[in-house]
This record gives structure tokens, sequence and C-alpha cells, in this order.
């Protein structure tokens, strides 16, 4: 083999390869190699000078090294050396042919210049990252993140579709406060206390209220429906029809199936269909520390606010706007054999309203600690049409008979409002604790009031656009607080250093719909809806903490999503749609489980039809009709949850595929490829000229009755009612369900979950009863970590 012309030229010294030779060998070593010019030993073959210099790199840092600690062992401290004599060779390095860039120069973009946007994550979380390593980058300012991800696996991972009805005790401590310890509860409520009873005593202005009669309130306050509502339910194929009057219900028993009048069987009630009479915007469950009625707040309004008019003059004018209330249901509970709580057969009672002159109710939110004094059930803060909050204290209802108190509001506990700047207004709010609460305004800022003493305490401009959501990370990150503009990043701000603490989501979005945001516990992160500029997004993703600007997805809907509920003690979601469907989602195994296919479900779907002209007109000349016609359908099977790209991509190679191979040889082949062309040509046909591939994030865009809408989802933040949950669509209609699963009493005890190639601090004494540990693994647990494809 020949030198290559540019070898022939280079000279290398023993000493450069081989540090340990020293100068005096070298000039052996090269009469060595004048002497015997025949010598092809080292003829011909250059070393890399990269891999040179990395072996005398390190065998330099090796001599360096026992060098320093022979000297420092015998207290001698630096080596000495002579003046123009290095005690180690300095050798000759490799230089970079490419000339350095000047001072000031921009690096190149990390990413593809030609992508849609340039602002994107590079980050050491990477959609792929297994659990242990992802539980790392999640929980590791925990030092006992391990023993806690693991036994919330042990929880809920069999439960991938409803949540199961927690027996032991310790489960029901992790599952309310999993990051918290096991105290916590406990004394945000005693603090709570002190501080309510310290500023009654001290209070200048307390709230003022007067009872009013329920003819009054009724008349004025609450609002009413014209008619009745034909509800049709039951299986698809043989549903019957029910006429709902406002107040009414109607319960359903085994199946979620309607319990007939007749019927007089022991069989447990799984949930209540009511008839509110208005559109539920907003509502709320109320904390309660023992097992008793449970209470849900709703802020209803009439149908005639959100009505279509032909002209402007048929609307109603904001003066009749004034009037709004709160109201107050008491849902009876009782217990089943097995000593859990469950829906009673009692049917639910408006027991309370909460009546006020300050305009419609828009969003409400429960104080997340209860109020633990003898006639008080917690505070409420109230968001009202004119931009002010307002925080109520409630009392505590009657638990018994039907005798409801109707309460009008005339100055409330506190108000929040800014009253130098003009037109900015308060259009969200969340709890940053029992006496902080943070409030998103129309120019964009955030601002945190305390409650006892009434004052502003912090703003910053945060967005520059409306903020449509706000959510608090209560109680493992109370100043966490992430936001959504309606144009714009979501942001997520760190209230105690605001001006450092701040980061966001790089995809730009539009959002116009509130009540898309909820604080996720157990994962410590937000679900929301994935940031997005396309119109037609319907998908909720993920966002933790400590990795805000990566949004994982977690759910695909059908419609466009309209409200979301996180539970507050089970990892599940609730999603309502633009179509009238619920869906949920066990959002620990979707964000954890990489490689995993993982399922979601649709509880039920409503849908509305109003009646026509003619029979509208029918109907008035006769008596007063039904205000329409609603359709509960239900017993929908899992579906994948898998993203809409991956579907897409995989719907198109199939395509590809079955273009290049048509079929195989023989019959079937001719089979294949006459069906194959058939249904091409039959494509081509029916596939738009101008259809293109772009829409990565959201589906078809469908117009459906606005009183089909899921307009508001809640769980019930009890431990012992944690599986109960309200949903309520835009017909009037409210459901209550009990979603949990009965599990054995044996499946409630603790188990030890296997670790996976890393030791226990409690159990494990030794590496060897980790790989033995390790060996016995089942196939089932390594879902966890391999699999199949990621659809993310």
């Amino acid at each position: 083999m020949r030198t290559r012309r540019s070898n022939k030229g280079k000279r290398f010294r023993p000493s450069d390869i081989i540090p340990k030779i020293d100068s005096d060998d070298d000039d052996y070593a090269s009469a060595g190699s004048a002497e015997n010019p025949d010598d092809s030993s080292d003829e011909g073959f250059v070393a890399d000078p990269a891999d040179a210099d990395a072996e005398v790199e390190q065998d330099e840092d090796a001599e360096i090294k026992s060098a320093s600690d022979i000297e420092v062992s015998l207290g001698r401290g630096k080596p000495t050396q002579t003046p123009g004599e290095s005690v180690y060779q300095t050798k000759r390095r490799f230089r970079d042919p490419r000339p350095e860039a000047p001072a000031g120069t921009v690096q190149p973009y990390p990413t593809d210049p030609a992508a849609k946007w340039t602002r994107t994550y590079i980050g050491p979380v990477h959609r792929w990252t297994r659990l242990h390593d992802l539980s790392q980058y999640w929980f590791g300012d925990r030092e006992d993140h391990d023993d806690i991800i693991y036994y919330l696996i042990s929880i809920w991972e069999n439960h991938e579709l409803l949540p199961p009805k927690l027996v032991a005790p310790e489960q029901k401590d992790r599952a309310q406060n999993p990051w918290m310890h096991p105290g916590f509860p406990v004394e945000q409520e005693i603090k709570f206390k002190q501080c309510y009873e310290k500023y009654v005593a001290n209070c200048v202005r307390p709230q003022v209220s007067a009872t009013v009669p329920k003819m009054t309130a009724l008349r004025w306050y609450l609002p009413q429906s014209e008619s009745d509502l034909t509800v049709l339910l039951g299986p698809y194929n043989n549903q019957k029809e029910y006429t709902l009057s406002q107040g009414k219900n109607i319960p359903l028993g085994e199946n979620a199936l309607p319990v007939e009048e007749n019927d007089n069987t022991d069989g447990q009630r799984t949930g209540w269909l009511l008839d509110v009479g208005g559109i539920v915007l907003s509502m709320g469950w109320a904390p309660t520390t023992n097992n008793m009625h449970q209470l849900l707040a709703m802020a209803v309004v009439p149908f005639s606010d959100q009505a279509y008019y032909e002209t402007p003059e048929e609307a109603p004018t904001e003066t009749s706007k004034k009037q709004g209330s709160v109201q107050i249901w008491r849902i009876p509970a009782d217990t089943d054999a097995q000593g859990l709580m469950c829906l009673a057969k009692s049917e639910p009672t408006l027991v309370s309203a909460l009546c006020f002159e300050w305009g419609r109710p828009l969003r409400m939110l429960w104080c997340p600690v209860p109020l633990t004094v003898e006639d008080r059930v917690g505070l409420l803060a109230v968001l009202g049409s004119d931009g002010k909050i307002r925080v109520i204290e409630v009392k505590q209802p009657p638990m018994k008979g039907d005798k409801g108190v109707f309460e009008e509001i005339q100055a409330p506990l506190a108000t929040l409002e800014i009253k130098d700047e003009y037109s900015v207004e308060a259009t969200c709010f969340a709890w940053v604790n029992t006496n902080r609460i943070a409030v998103g305004h129309s120019d964009g800022s955030v601002a945190v009031w305390s409650i006892f003493p009434c004052r502003i305490l912090q703003r910053h401009p945060v967005h520059s656009t409306y903020i449509i959501d706000i959510a608090s990370g209560y109680p493992s990150h109370p100043f966490i607080v992430a936001t959504i503009p309606t144009g714009g990043v979501a942001t997520v701000t760190d209230l105690n250093r605001p001006n450092m603490e701040l980061t966001y989501c790089p995809n730009l979005g539009i959002t116009f719909q509130s009540n898309l945001m909820g604080w996720c516990e157990h994962l410590r992160g937000y679900v929301t809806i994935m940031p997005s500029s396309h119109p037609g997004n319907n998908l909720i993703a993920f966002m933790a903490v400590r990795v805000f600007p990566q949004a994982r997805l977690l759910v695909c809907v059908e419609g466009q999503p309209t409200c979301l509920a996180v539970a507050a003690c089970n990892p599940f979601t609730l999603v309502g749609s633009t179509d009238g469907s619920l869906w949920i989602v066990n959002h620990f195994r979707k964000t954890t489980y990489y490689r995993k296919k993982v399922n979601k479900i649709k509880l039920f779907q409503h849908e509305y039809r109003s009646l026509s002209s003619s029979e509208a007109k029918a109907d008035e000349d006769e008596q007063e009709g039904p205000r329409g016609v609603s359709r509960i359908l239900q017993g929908f099977l899992p579906e994948p949850n898998s993203h809409p790209k991956a579907t897409r991509i995989a719907k198109k190679k199939m395509e590809e595929r079955e273009k290049k191979n048509p079929g195989k040889s023989g019959k079937a082949g001719k089979k294949g490829k006459g069906k194959t062309s058939q249904k091409q040509a039959t494509d081509d046909k029916t596939k738009p000229a101008d259809s293109g591939d772009d829409d990565d994030v959201g589906g078809d865009v469908t117009v459906y009755d606005p009183w089909t809408r899921i307009t508001a989802v809640a769980w019930n933040p009890n431990i012992q009612f944690s599986t109960w949950a309200a949903a309520a669509m835009g017909s009037g209609l409210l459901r209550i369900m009990d979603l949990g699963v009965d599990i054995d009493l044996a499946h409630g005890e603790r188990t030890e979950p296997k670790r996976r190639g890393r030791p226990s601090r409690d159990n494990a004494s030794s590496s060897e009863e980790v790989e033995a540990e390790t060996d016995n693994e089942t196939s089932e647990e390594e879902g966890m970590f391999t699999g199949g494809t990621d659809d993310d």
C-alpha cells in the first residue's frame, strides 16, 4: 500500500505518542530510525491527532494527579522546578482548521430555520424519556420522590378508565396530599379558623345580608325556565321519553339507566339528572371534613343571556342583568355494605341561594380549606359581570327538610377591584391559600390580593392581552400560577420572585374559551388546552411545573373543548366539548407510561334540538309547550387515546404501502389490486383540490347547537367522596355521577411496588437483592419503560 503524499513530510516524536518516553529517548529513537530506514513499522500511517491529544491529556492528568498526591503525602506541597525547565513538557495540540467566529456573532439556531415558529424547547426531557428519568426531572427536588411515585403507581396502575373507591386509610392520605406531610390538612384548618376568628373579632365592616322570601328570590334573582324539557333516556335502541321541569329530577340506577317510579328494588343510586332551569357557567363542591351530605354550588344564568337575537333591540338590556345568584344544592349521601360513601335515595334539594345586585355570576370558586366553625361552611369567591370579585362567607344550610334559605348579600366580606385605572377589570382568579387570591385582569396583569385585611399586595405585567384563565399550584406550589391569554403564550410565574422566575410554552396560542385549566397535584403540573392557534384545536395537554415549556398530549376529544376538571384525590380528568360529549382519561398513565397504549372513554353524549318555527307557533296557540328535546346516549366502548397526527401518519403510510404493493400474486393479489384501485379512484374524486396535511393539531370544525355543549364539570375534592362528579349541559340539565368502581378489600392494603434496577432505601440492603428482584419482574411492569410505539 502506497503512502499518501500528504503524510510523507510529517514526522512525530515517540514522546508525542508515548508520554512515558523521555526527551533523551527521543534522540535515541530518532537515531534508530535513521539507522534503519527500511523499518516500516510507522511508515505510511499517522495516528489521528485528536485521538493522540486525548491520550496525551489523559496521561498528563494521571501523572499530575499522582505527582500531586505524592507531594501532598510527603508534605512538600507543589512540585519544584528549575528556571527555564518545565516538569511536565507541553505537547503539540491539534488546531481546528475552521476560523474562530468574531465576538458578537449570533450562533446558528438549534432547529430547522424553515419551521413555522422560531421558539422551541431544547432541554433534557424528551417525549421518549422513561419513567425513572422522568420522575428525576419532574420530582427530583424531593428526596423521597421514588417512593411516592411508585406508591401512586401501585394504587392506580390497574385502573385505566374509572377511578377506584379507596378503602385503606394510608391510600386515602396519600391520594389526598401525596407531596405534603400527613398533618398538613389539619394544620391548614386550624390556621384558617384562627385567622377567621381574629378577623371577626377586629372586623370593622362585616358581611351584611338579609333573608328574602322564596317567591321574591324566584321572581327576581333565580333564573326561571319558561317551559318543560323533553328528555330521551335509556339504551340507544330503546329510549323512553321523560319530561322535566325546573327543580325536578330523575334518579339513575344500575348502568346509569333511569329508575322507574314503581321500581321498589333496593338498588343503589349511581346518579341524578336535574333541571336547574338555566345555563350553568361555573360550579364546585364545598370542601367538608365530615361524612355528611355534600353541597354543590352553581353559578346559573338565564337562557335569554345567551340566546340569539336578530336585532340588538330584541336583546335584554344591561339594566335587566343586574340581578344574579349562586345556587347551593344538597346532594344526600349514604353508606353501602362495605362502609363506603355512596349516593342516597333521597332527592337533591335546593337548600340555599346567595342573591346579589352586582350582575350575573361568571365564575365562582370555593376556598380550598373548609371553615371549621359551627354555623359556617366556608368562603366562596364570585366574579361578577361588573369585573369585580366578592368574597362571601357561606352559612350552613339546613341538612334536613325541603325548606331552603334565600339570602340577599348586601355587603360582602371583601371586594377585590382596582379603582385607580379605568376599564381594567378582573377576568379570572384562583385561590393561592386561605388568605390570598391571584387575579388576572383585562390588561394582562396578574395581582395578588389579601382578604384579611382586604388590600392588593403585588401586581405584575405578565401578558399584553386579556387573561382568559389562571390556576394556582396549591397545595404543593401555592405561589406558582399559570396563566393563558386570549392571544400569546401560556406562562407560569413564581409570585415569590415574579421578575426572575418566569417561563412560558413557546407555541403561540389563541384561546377564547375559559374553564380550560386545572392543577394536577399528583403530577405537579397543569392540565390545559394544547397551545395552538388552530381554530379546530381539540387537544388537551399536560405541562409539568418544572418543565413547563414542554406540552405533552393528554387527550384528544371530539369537537372543541369547552371545560375540564382535574380530580384532587385521583389522577383522572374530565373534559367536555361542544358536541355534548364528556370524556374521562387517566392522566397519570398517559403522561408517564411511554410506548404503552392508553385508552379513553366517553361517559355520555348529550344532544339538544330546539323546536321548529311551525311547532313553536302551534304550541303558542294552544298551551305553553316544551322548550326543546334533549337526548343522552351512553354505553360507549373505550377508544385508543392516541395523537391525531400519529393516526393520520399511520393511515397515510398504509395507503402508500397499498399503492406500492397492491396485493400478492395470484387470485388474492388481483382481488386486492382491484379493491385498492377502486378505493383510490373514489378518494381522488371526493378529496378537495386544495386539501393539505398541515392540520397537525386540530380536526374538522363542526358547528353544534349552543345548548348541546357541556358548560361546566367539577370533581368532589373530599376524599370520602372523591369519585363523585357533576356535569352541566347547555340545555339546563345537570348530571350527578358516582364514577368509582368497587375493589376488593385485599387490594386496598398497601403492596410494595417492585423497583427496576435500583435499590430501595428501606428494604434492599445490597445490590445482589436488587438484581434478584429485577430478574423476577413481570412483563406487565416493563410496559412502564418499554413497549410499542410512541404516539405523542
